[in-house]
């Protein structure tokens, strides 16, 4: 299959010229038979997942419609009328879906502000406005030039599908909707209750625990969540649980595609970036030794939010480093994503600005772009300290501890220490083991790159002179490279610093096929011989990884032992690979030249991870879903069904039980259910994720003890004060003595001073008079 060819980059005295798209008097372009196969595929694994887990019919049709004319639509026109069409429509439509997410965060954020959020729906309508300039107006009508050819077409289908099933997989079939006897991970009640609190307030305030004031953490996944149920009238879990997973995660696999075809210019390339983005087991051969990635969870919605946000960024600004026309169109797109991004997560800008700080010392030292590049990188810079400062909260419980991020492998866990001390300069126990030594920390760190290895791509453009010639390619090896700093320098109780890493996954998989186009099309070795050598390589790592990945998971330090031996050795066996890999490259420079030594090289350098993509299914990806239904998680289920029919929307409640595990005010206190199940605002929930209260516990002890005496010693004068703080509804939780939970002994007089609504036998609900 012929590629098609990369232009020449722009030298310092030429002209830069617009983007080559068709007219609108060309004929327009037919998706093509696999194109339209694919996209029926796609639909039809999408609605059969989310009926088969019990989403209702009337919710998906509104919620296709949503999608249709609330994201794709306006942001597609917003997205021509700035830049023009894309070499695709893969590419179009991906772009376009990710400009209406972030502009549907503006136009809820002034509904809000302006407090008509009853009329949001319509917000779509005012993008029609960019057809009354004829400049925009022609590039709307404009039609891709390219049609996939049918090869590319059907692996980005079967990479959809891949994702699909992932997502159903390991979500949909593990949280039902409510009310559930299964348990939910505990932070997807937390983004709940956001959510929730996201169609009410702007900015937000902290629904678990009202008085602590507006909410330092990054909601803008929640603000989505927001905005759908506004403009739908779905509620807020049928839309976290059900309705917008799926297709987040196509979007992740086309803006994954769009930013490959777009630096690469090769629609092959582009299929090939989706695949090897997509496995959440990196790779899998040594299970329990190099740890699973998570990149695509519905757990995280922060985290599948900011993807698109992120590659529409950066998207945007390959253009702008490279000088394309039009220019301003570029400029104003990477600022729609980057406001998106700002809020969404908060490693997403700081990797971003990672990129363009490396692409501004690109520019400077060829001479190209400078001034462009260093005033673009100044806005981001501001951009990410105001983000960072106001949106992009969520840094509670993060210290400094270099190579803090190794201690989250099951090998330390098991051969050096259970609980790790986080509070350190630096980890310990990785050189100073026991019958270790510095094996310990060289394995420990090989693990870990292996897990990282699509984000090493940053080591590209110093190999390739083609791309070294690029600023895009500096631009994506920044994003790349920056993410390993705080990577290798944060720590977190829950290694929060992996996002950083995730956060990269689709950028390094772009620039790594870029690469390997670039390899095949203009080598002297024929394209033949790259593939079957990296065919015999492929096949040689899965047969290493099936014959170490085999019995069941170390439980002690005894079982771990040996596996760690083994991965030291095989490592040991690729590293030598490796060294005469790049020997053998060294011996082909001197006779064949340079573009046959930096194939060699590469290979040579990717063979320990080739791999990864044949033995994904050697290791489970399926959480861990219990099966068996819990009457207490049933009435949470319920009661909070009753308060969302019959208590107001801006009430305030108050709850007695606040921990998952423990007591008092440092226990575990991530118990979110009723903010996120009802929708409703709680005086005190639950407070883990306070920034005060991450290490110390919640320090109000005041308004905690008037809290819990409401219920274990009702006063009209202690009601009157919940009442002052706004407070209309007490809800009260029988739980079971177990895991350190102390039950709240509930008062009787509590029923003479305010009206029971609603008891179960486990849950009561009580109005204040």
């Amino acid at each position: 299959m012929a590629a098609v060819p990369q232009p020449a980059l722009p030298t310092q005295t030429e002209t830069l010229q617009p983007t080559e798209t068709s007219s609108a008097s060309d004929p327009p372009q037919r998706s093509g038979l696999p194109g339209r196969v694919g996209t029926g595929l796609i639909v039809l694994l999408v609605v059969g997942a989310l009926l088969f887990y019990g989403t209702p019919g009337a919710d998906l049709a509104r919620y296709a419609l949503f999608l249709a004319l609330g994201v794709v639509m306006p942001g597609t026109l917003v997205h021509r009328a700035l830049r023009g069409p894309m070499e695709s429509w893969l590419s179009d439509l991906s772009l376009g879906a990710a400009t209406g997410l972030a502009l549907g965060l503006v136009a809820w954020a002034a509904a809000s502000l302006a407090d008509v959020r009853s009329v949001l729906w319509a917000w779509p309508v005012l993008t029609l406005a960019v057809l009354f300039s004829p400049g925009a107006r022609a590039r709307i009508r404009a039609r891709p030039r390219r049609r996939w050819p049918a090869g590319p077409t059907l692996v980005v289908t079967l990479a959809c599908l891949a994702v699909g099933w992932q997502l159903a997989w390991t979500f949909l079939s593990v949280y039902d909707l409510p009310p559930s006897g299964r348990p939910y991970y505990p932070d997807l009640l937390w983004h709940l209750g956001l959510a929730a609190e996201a169609t009410r307030a702007f900015p937000l305030g902290t629904p678990q625990a009202v008085e602590s004031g507006l909410l330092h953490y990054h909601w803008f996944s929640n603000a989505h969540v927001a905005t759908t149920s506004l403009m739908t009238g779905i509620d807020e879990p049928t839309i976290m649980l059900r309705l917008w997973l799926l297709p987040m995660g196509m979007v992740f696999v086309g803006m994954t595609a769009a930013l490959t075809e777009r630096v690469s210019g090769r629609p092959w390339a582009a299929a090939g970036a989706a695949v090897i983005a997509i496995p959440v087991v990196t790779y899998a051969p040594w299970p329990y030794v190099v740890m699973p990635l998570g990149q695509l969870s519905g757990n995280s919605p922060s985290q599948l939010f900011a993807y698109p946000m992120i590659l529409l960024t950066v998207h945007a600004l390959v253009d702008v480093v490279r000088g394309r026309l039009p220019l301003a169109g570029a400029l104003a797109a990477s600022l729609i994503g980057a406001v998106g991004a700002s809020g969404s997560k908060a490693s997403a800008l700081p990797v971003i600005l990672g990129g363009l700080a490396l692409s501004s010392v690109a520019a400077l030292a060829q001479r190209r772009r400078r001034r462009l590049l260093l005033v673009v990188t100044a806005i981001a810079a501001l951009m990410t300290a105001l983000a960072l400062r106001l949106v992009a909260g969520g840094n509670s419980g993060s210290g400094v501890q270099f190579l803090s991020v190794l201690s989250w492998k099951d090998p330390y866990r098991l051969l050096v220490s259970a609980r790790p001390n986080l509070h350190t300069p630096y980890l310990g126990g990785l050189v100073d083991k026991p019958g270790f030594g510095l094996s310990m920390g060289a394995g420990l760190m090989m693990a870990t790159l292996f897990g990282a290895v699509r984000s090493l791509a940053f080591v590209v453009p110093v190999l390739q002179r083609r791309l070294r010639r690029d600023l895009a390619a500096w631009l994506l090896a920044g994003i790349c490279a920056s993410a390993f700093v705080p990577f290798f320098l944060l720590a977190h109780d829950g290694y929060s610093e992996v996002y950083f890493i995730y956060g990269t996954v689709p950028v390094g998989a772009a620039l790594w096929l870029w690469s390997v186009s670039e390899l095949v099309t203009s080598t002297r070795t024929r394209p033949v011989v790259v593939i079957s050598t990296v065919a015999v390589v492929v096949a040689a790592t899965t047969w290493l990884g099936l014959r170490a990945s085999a019995g069941r998971a170390p439980t002690n330090a005894g079982q771990m032992r040996p596996r760690f031996d083994t991965f030291l050795l095989q490592s040991a066996v690729l590293a030598a690979v490796v060294v005469l890999g790049v020997g053998l490259a060294l011996v082909i420079r001197r006779r064949a030249g340079r573009p046959a030594f930096v194939t060699v090289l590469l290979i040579a350098l990717l063979s320990p991870v080739a791999g990864a993509l044949v033995v994904q299914s050697s290791h489970p990806l399926r959480q861990q879903a219990s099966t068996v239904s819990d009457p207490a998680l049933v009435s949470q289920g319920r009661a909070a069904a009753w308060i969302r029919a019959n208590v107001p929307s801006s009430a305030l409640l108050a709850t007695d039980t606040h921990c998952l595990s423990g007591s008092g005010l440092k226990c575990n206190s991530r118990r979110w259910w009723l903010s996120g199940l009802s929708g409703r605002r709680v005086l005190l929930e639950s407070w883990s994720y306070l920034p005060e209260a991450a290490h110390v516990g919640f320090r109000d002890v005041a308004l905690y003890n008037l809290n819990q005496r409401a219920y274990t010693a009702p006063t009209p004068d202690g009601l009157s004060q919940l009442r002052a703080k706004g407070v209309g509804w007490l809800v009260s939780e029988r739980v079971e003595a177990r895991n350190g939970l102390k039950p709240v002994s509930v008062s009787p007089r509590l029923a003479e001073l305010a009206t029971k609504r609603y008891d179960d036998g486990t849950i009561a609900v009580y109005e204040l008079r």
